[in-house]
């Protein structure tokens, strides 16, 4: 036996062939085109374009895929931006979903969004092959999702206690931590919630950054039967509700992996720019920056209401 034929029976799943689906507006082709070309780089050669949704689409399907309490966050506040805060955060959702619609046909397969960097072709490289070898090596390996330089979530998930109501804006106090909520806390079900797994990934949830990574077949397939009502943000959603809800082992990596979202992009029009004033960024923001600075923050922003237009 070669180191050809060594390599195929320890790695069956051949980085070459591995399916890798980039999200991107049709509009935005040589953001598409920059990625592909740094995925080929690492070897990542069999690229499927995902047409990413756009807003009016997504609001166009709000009843067959969200809840009553994300339109009440868009046209009411937000007063969240870890629930679903704009149509955009509502389409990359739905673009997410179109990515698992192909993904489930498959073994593995990555999921790529087009403000990806590569900063080190080698050390994705070794931090795919880490990942197929887990799960390749793990019994069952059915439902497995590895994201790549995703960050912690803070404990603060808010959310609505009741849904907030339809005339008149909701208080502030009835968002509540996800550590009094029962359905939120970690099922006994489920792997801990922070374990680590050898040198390279830790199994956790509440992850932050949906940029680059690899799901199951199985995984994929699951989550789209189970993924209606989305209230959360996609990345939130998948390592939180989705998690628990389909008891996915979810893992990220513990150091660099040498990839990350693109700096040299504009700063995300979901996380600030929709806020209609500088106290609901304070409210978002845990209190813990002071007024005066989410003010300042807020000056450099454009009016909450061009984000609101259809």
């Amino acid at each position: 036996m070669g180191i050809d034929d060594l390599v195929r029976t320890l790695h069956p799943i051949s980085l070459s062939h591995l399916p890798v689906y980039v999200i991107s507006l049709p509009c935005k082709r040589t953001r598409f085109l920059k990625v592909k070309e740094q995925l080929r780089r690492v070897g990542l050669l069999n690229v499927t374009h995902i047409e990413a949704v756009d807003t009016k689409t997504a609001y166009s399907h709000r009843h067959s895929f969200f809840s009553i309490n994300v339109l009440n966050n868009i046209t009411r506040g937000p007063f969240s931006t870890n629930m679903i805060p704009t149509w955009n955060a509502a389409a990359c959702a739905l673009s997410h979903l179109c990515a698992w619609e192909q993904a489930q046909h498959h073994d593995l397969s990555l999921v790529v969004e087009d403000d990806l960097l590569v900063q080190n072709p080698d050390k994705i490289l070794f931090m795919l092959m880490e990942a197929i070898h887990m799960h390749t090596a793990t019994i069952p390996s059915d439902f497995h999702l590895f994201f790549f330089n995703s960050k912690k979530r803070n404990n603060a998930l808010y959310c609505y206690d009741t849904p907030p109501p339809l005339n008149g804006s909701p208080s502030y106090n009835s968002l509540f931590s996800s550590a009094s909520s029962s359905w939120l806390t970690d099922s006994p079900l489920c792997l801990p919630s922070f374990a680590r797994l050898g040198d390279s990934f830790i199994d956790s949830t509440d992850l932050i950054g949906s940029h680059f990574y690899l799901l199951s077949g199985v995984a994929a397939k699951i989550m789209l039967k189970n993924v209606y009502p989305i209230e959360f943000q996609i990345d939130i959603h998948m390592t939180k509700i989705l998690r628990k809800k389909c008891l996915l082992q979810v893992y990220y990596t513990r150091c660099d992996a040498g990839v990350l979202q693109d700096p040299s992009y504009k700063i995300s029009t979901v996380q600030y720019y929709s806020i209609p004033g500088a106290c609901s960024l304070y409210m978002i923001l845990d209190q813990k920056f002071p007024i005066e600075v989410c003010t300042t923050i807020y000056s450099f922003c454009k009016p909450w209401y061009e984000f609101h237009r259809m």
